[in-house]
């Protein structure tokens, strides 16, 4: 993912590497710093590492890597547009003063892909990071020179709040609105735009 190799296996090029990452992994071991060094080094080459915060619900719960507090933590929202009684919550042991989970996203009965090649609603986090790694994956289209910051400070300006008034450590700043998202990114500068292959 950082550096991904040719069809054979030879020939790491960081310029290939991706965009986003997003990631369900948990670890019942809420002091794991397993991943730091790995999240240290995508944040260095500019991806963004999205997390489902886990499914462990009550306060303190949110597991490493979505408790790390430099990468985007999710938390799940369900069918009433609040926060799943399932969702992990923060405070994070590695930074209690961040806003872990940092967004919310819809995590409960959602459809998704199956093994056997069916369709299923599912339920957790595991639902909602995507939602929010596809979120980011529009704003980079509608502005591929946006950093991490900008991208971050998008998402969270114009999230809906539904939980306590202000940031939280349920659904951070509240539900991801993709909309007004990508309008408070475009508005932060310029935009690079492709041009059509000439004739």
């Amino acid at each position: 993912m950082l550096a991904p190799t040719d069809v054979n296996g030879l020939h790491p090029d960081p310029a290939r590497g991706a965009d986003i990452v997003n990631n369900s992994w948990g670890n019942a071991d809420r002091n794991d710093t397993t991943f730091t060094d790995t999240w240290d080094a995508f944040q260095a080459a500019g991806i963004i590492m999205v997390s489902a915060a886990g499914n462990d619900g009550p306060m303190g719960k949110v597991s490493p890597p979505g408790s790390y507090p430099n990468g985007i933590s999710v938390a799940a929202t369900g069918p009433s547009d609040k926060v799943a009684g399932f969702s992990s919550r923060g405070p994070s042991k590695f930074d209690p003063s961040a806003v872990i989970p940092m967004i919310a996203a819809p995590g409960s009965g959602v459809l998704s892909s199956v093994p056997g090649g069916r369709y299923g609603e599912m339920s957790g986090t595991s639902m909602a990071s995507p939602h929010v790694a596809g979120a980011i994956a529009l704003m980079l289209s509608a502005k591929p020179t946006a950093t991490y910051n900008e991208i971050v400070k998008a998402l969270t300006s114009t999230a809906t709040d539904i939980a306590e008034p202000g940031p939280d450590n349920a659904a951070g700043y509240g539900r991801i609105n993709v909309n007004k998202a990508i309008d408070a990114l475009l508005a932060t500068g310029s935009t690079a735009v492709a041009q059509p292959a000439a004739a």
